[in-house]
């Protein structure tokens, strides 16, 4: 998830700068989600009888770059996929063919970057039986050797060679800080529901000489690769490799009679000398179609009162599509309740009110997002609410709704009396460690009093019991605080607290100090025959800071802090250095959900500006880049991330952010 932290980039401390001597240049793109395509920020080249297309369907080739000839085509490279140029470019321009290559499908320009992710390394344990190589863990090689492997870990050099055959068993996680290669027909199997996961911090993966990376199943989408490094991931020499890639700094290369199987985010893209690329666009709408629905509701309503739902159309990538102007169904799955329009410049229809359906045909003036209101008068208390268009449908991460003759509505601000007649008030984005206030009222109707609204007779002190629903992450170790009360991870572990209610009103003082994506739900079971019920719905607590812990160098010595260029020297052009990073809330306390997320966030580091020599450049591209700005792995500490591979390409003195 993003977190929209605009001003969560905080300096070094002032007067604190690197001194440096020249470092090397990668410019990433944006990290965000990933689908199946092939997409780079940067180059596509396929030469001597290299080829791409798609293992079923269309195939979809796209470039961020409006560059003269970044994606070419020569020496009988064959290539039948379409062809997407970056925003703003022309394809006649950016796409050359020379020298015999053949290009079947059509050629656009794209609408917006594709996206391309990067993930926070997690920190498994060191794999028993690692020795030698890289601190902190060490080699771990097979020769000939028939295993299972089915825990975590982490290793320097992983390495399988002669006809050894490795079996993942369960849901495995492989970090190696040096190269991970499979070559002189060693192969790597997946068992039945099984899956893995490579992180490559430093160096290149490589699969080559006849080995076998997934052949067995022959479903890429068993295996994910991330090359969090400026490195390479090669198949070659009749390697085969079923997969799906990600490196923001990376290129994939497929050369020598290499196969890969699967899709690819990255900087580059290079096939040559027969090798070739079969992409698996399963499913991944093309580029500017509507791929999936994203449904939000509160979890909770009562009947006698209309129940905001908000549809959201997303891409591939998971963004919003803000284009779309497609046409969409909306179902309670229950053959009852009746539908009304919002917020929306689209064309509406409810032909059959009551019967639980109705059709939204959105305006592109709605940018994607449209919202209804839903007449559940009677019927199942929990409902599924589904959405879609054709084949495309809502991906159920909203949950179920429940409804009720009465309960509790939890608001941003204070409910007036008598109530609007929809009631929209979400809870906005949050600060882990900062306060912040619920309003809840007791809503809807009695056996003695039949009128919609604030039930003002629920008054005094109230027994509530109050919960956390962990979205994403889906666990944590921290707990919001209610009134200055720990609230519980459960139902069924919640205890009862006195709340103060006023004519069926009460105000609640929050706080949560961890990030994520969350609810709180709250729960009136005096009388277990007429529970009252309400949930804030999901919202969305961001960090405070990013704050640098440390800055070394190769040696390990620590930044001098020197802003002159006669300054102390740090480090040399293109020597790396390290930098350590905690992830603080408003209180200056860790928040260690960071990079635990469904899409992991990640963090990047940039020179935000030169303090030294006046008049120089920040970079030789003057934008600040450093290098592997993005190879962040999670360290000892709550909330805290490292990375040793950073550079910059310039001499001076200058002032990181992350």
């Amino acid at each position: 998830m993003a977190y929209s932290m605009k001003h969560a980039r905080p300096s070094l401390p002032m007067g604190v700068a690197v001194a440096v001597f020249g470092f090397a240049v990668a410019q990433p793109a944006n990290a965000t989600d990933v689908c199946s395509d092939l997409a780079v920020s940067d180059k596509i080249e396929v030469k001597h009888d290299g080829q791409i297309s798609a293992i079923s369907g269309v195939a979809i080739i796209s470039t961020n770059s409006s560059g003269n000839d970044k994606i070419k085509l020569k020496n009988d490279a064959v290539v039948t996929a379409d062809l997407y140029v970056g925003v703003g470019g022309n394809p006649s321009d950016v796409i050359k063919l020379e020298h015999d290559a053949i290009h079947t499908g059509v050629t656009g320009v794209l609408s917006q970057s594709a996206s391309i992710s990067t993930p926070t390394i997690p920190n498994p344990s060191c794999a028993s039986g690692a020795s030698g190589g890289c601190s902190p863990c060490g080699d771990l090689k097979f020769d000939d050797a028939i295993v299972s492997i089915s825990s975590d870990m982490r290793v320097c050099k992983f390495e399988a060679t002669g006809n050894s055959v490795l079996t993942i068993v369960g849901d495995v996680t492989i970090v190696a800080d040096g190269e991970f290669k499979l070559k002189d027909n060693a192969e790597i199997r997946l068992a039945s529901d099984s899956s893995l996961t490579v992180y490559s911090t430093d160096k290149a993966v490589k699969i080559e000489a006849n080995a076998k990376l997934n052949s067995n199943t022959a479903d890429p989408s068993q295996v994910t690769i991330y090359q969090l490094s400026n490195d390479h991931i090669e198949i070659k020499a009749n390697g085969v490799a079923y997969a799906n890639a990600v490196g923001s700094d990376a290129e994939l290369k497929v050369k020598d009679n290499g196969t890969f199987y699967g899709w690819y985010r990255g900087k580059k893209i290079k096939v040559e000398d027969n090798g070739r690329i079969f992409v698996d666009t399963a499913g991944c709408a093309a580029i500017g179609e509507v791929a999936s629905f994203s449904v939000s509701h509160d979890g909770s309503g009562v009947n006698c009162q209309g129940e905001p739902i908000s549809v959201t159309a997303r891409d591939s990538g998971g963004n919003i599509l803000t284009d779309y102007t497609g046409t969409i169904v909306l179902d309670t799955q229950v053959s009852t309740g009746g539908w009304s329009l919002a917020v929306g410049a689209g064309s509406f229809a409810d032909d059959d009110p009551g019967d639980g359906l109705a059709t939204y045909e959105f305006s592109s003036s709605d940018t994607g997002v449209a919202s209804f209101s839903l007449d559940y008068t009677a019927g199942p208390n929990t409902i599924d609410i589904d959405v879609y268009d054709g084949g495309y449908r809502d991906d159920d991460s909203e949950g179920s709704l429940s409804m009720s003759p009465s309960g509790f509505t939890v608001t941003a601000q204070a409910l007036p009396n008598p109530p609007p007649s929809v009631i929209s008030n979400a809870i906005e984005l949050q600060t882990a460690g900062s306060v912040f206030d619920l309003h809840i009222a007791a809503f809807g109707t009695t056996p003695t009093d039949p009128t919609c609204g604030i039930i003002e007779a629920y008054d005094g002190p109230q027994l509530l019991r109050l919960w956390i629903d962990y979205e994403d992450p889906s666990t944590g170790t921290i707990v919001p605080t209610v009134g200055g009360v720990s609230i519980a991870t459960s139902e069924a572990a919640s205890v009862a607290q006195s709340v103060p209610f006023s004519s069926g009103q009460a105000l609640l003082s929050v706080k949560y100090k961890d990030v994520g994506r969350l609810a709180l739900s709250l729960l009136d079971s005096t009388d277990p025959s007429a529970e009252v019920r309400g949930s804030t719905g999901s919202f969305v607590s961001r960090p405070d800071d990013f704050l640098i812990l440390s800055i070394e160098n190769a040696l390990g010595e620590a930044n001098p802090a020197a802003d002159i260029p006669t300054g102390a020297v740090f480090a040399r052009a293109g020597e790396a250095f390290s930098v350590q990073v905690v992830v603080n809330d408003a209180e200056g306390s860790p928040t260690p959900n960071y990079g635990l997320e469904a899409a992991p966030e990640g963090l990047r580091l940039e020179s935000t500006a030169l303090v030294a020599p006046v008049g120089g450049r920040n970079g030789t591209l003057d934008d600040g880049a450093i290098a592997s700005a993005t190879a962040f792995s999670a360290a000892t500490g709550a909330g805290t991330f490292s990375g040793s591979s950073f550079s910059f390409d310039e001499v001076g003195a200058i002032q990181l952010t992350v």
